[in-house]
């Protein structure tokens, strides 16, 4: 009853006072889904033509661009078009900021914002009003092939994002309490702290669950441990992390319900989301259109894993076109079985940082050496460190290797000399593996816990 209430009255209230138009946009996706992807594709092709338009008249930036190529509007009017414009990267914006905004920027209603800034250095970048209400439709339209419904309370576990560390803004406040939102800070999570947030869980009985993987991760594991089982949302959506197979074994065992894993990129307009079949994810194609290309910059074809390269097609006040989002991902040879024609991402691969160089100048998918640790460590041939709770890889030399483990029981030589054997068969190169054994590992500025850190 009260999801009726949220989505007919209380949100089209709200939105006259916002400026927002998350309803709208929510009934357009959710009959969009079911198109064609010819219909999909033309659609996009209608909005990359509009924004095209819009760069060329009102942003500098752009018009430099495509005066260098001997390019006009008119010589962008499909996705195929797009190739003729160069990558967009961090570096492009932060060193071309100004000539970035476009010359009608207020009337956009920008929204500023920063990312997470992986490199060290976050990027200051403006959103719209209009892009936020299409992110969030996106969102709900996503969330609800899980069942949610707006309105439905949801425990929100994050950082940055629900103001963890600062007082939430009005317009928030006012959001989550329509929504029956609560916030869980995941800036400090040791066991005293997720003690306290598993009796706030319990007693606010949330029928959904959102928040970073790792945390949720955590948050499972001490329900395991003390064996409470009072806690049983509908669904979990993961997000803002790498979502690793045994992480979605302990949750969905935890909490005895689904795990539905999110991917988003807030400055490049990308998002995705597992629908009931979890064959991949749905690329949200209306509000961006998602390129994956390889070293060379060329489009590459499905199956083959590359960088992912995003072009908003809602955000008119500072456009990013053909913007490289720092992720790695690989398109589905085949469409979903569910019937949407939502293009599908096979996997998400990580971030480009996520990966080790090798002396050969090879680079190592990140995410083979975190399995490695789940299938040799978790598989329990190492008795004793099969209590780690949590480990960390870092490279600062292109030879060597550290790795940082949070673990009970002391290992023995042989554990340690077996396991340095395995990652070097992993790395298929010999590195110098050295060990570090700390009582916690550091989060990051957003409070997320990065598996893979690459300085060089």
């Amino acid at each position: 009853m009260y999801s009726i209430l949220a989505r007919h009255i209380l949100y089209p209230i709200a939105e006259k006072f916002t400026g927002t138009k998350l309803m709208k946009y929510l009934n357009e996706f959710e009959d969009t889904q079911w198109w064609s992807p010819q219909q999909l594709r033309e659609l996009q092709n209608e909005k990359l033509r509009a924004l095209i338009i819009h760069a060329y008249e009102n942003v500098p930036y752009y018009r430099r661009i495509f005066d260098e190529r001997g390019l006009s509007d008119r010589d962008i009017q499909t996705v195929e078009d797009l190739k003729k414009l160069p990558i967009l990267t961090k570096d492009d914006i932060r060193q071309n900021a100004k000539d970035m905004l476009a010359k009608d920027f207020q009337q956009w209603k920008p929204i500023y914002g920063t990312t997470g800034g992986s490199t060290g250095t976050p990027l200051e970048c403006y959103t719209t009003m209009d892009g936020a209400s299409v992110r969030w439709a996106v969102a709900f339209r996503g969330w609800g092939w899980a069942g949610y419904k707006i309105g439905d309370k949801r425990a929100h576990i994050g950082g940055t994002s629900i103001g963890a560390t600062t007082q939430l803004d009005l317009k928030k406040r006012v959001r989550f309490l329509i929504e029956r939102v609560m916030p869980i800070s995941t800036y400090i999570l040791d066991e005293e702290r997720i003690a306290l947030y598993i009796r706030k869980l319990t007693n606010y009985k949330p029928k959904f669950i959102y928040g970073y993987a790792s945390a949720i991760y955590m948050l499972a594991e001490y329900l395991t441990k003390y064996k409470i089982i009072n806690i049983t949302p509908i669904a979990i959506f993961t997000t803002a992390e790498t979502l690793l197979p045994y992480y979605r074994m302990s949750i969905e065992k935890a909490f005895h319900c689904k795990v539905f894993d999110c991917y988003g990129c807030g400055d490049g307009g990308a998002q995705a989301y597992e629908c009931p079949t979890h064959n991949g994810y749905h690329l949200a194609i209306e509000r961006a259109i998602i390129e994956f290309i390889d070293t060379n910059n060329n489009i590459i074809k499905p199956g083959q894993t590359g960088d992912i390269i995003s072009t908003d097609l809602h955000n008119y006040a500072m456009p990013f076109i053909r913007y490289n989002t720092g992720d790695m991902g690989a398109l589905a040879e085949t469409h979903c079985s569910c019937g949407r024609g939502l293009t599908l991402m096979k996997s998400i691969e990580g971030r480009i940082l996520d990966f080790i160089l090798l002396p050969n100048g090879n680079k190592i998918r990140g995410l083979r050496l975190i399995d490695l640790f789940y299938e040799h460590i978790g598989g329990g041939y190492i008795k004793e460190l099969s209590t780690i709770k949590q480990f960390q890889l870092i490279q600062n030399k292109q030879d060597e290797l550290i790795v940082r483990i949070v673990q009970g029981a002391a290992p023995t030589d042989d554990e340690i000399d077996y396991l340095k054997s395995e990652l070097v068969k992993a790395l298929m190169y010999p590195m110098d593996i050295k060990f570090e054994f700390v009582d916690m590992i550091e989060q990051t500025k957003n409070a997320k816990r990065k598996f893979i850190i690459s300085n060089l």
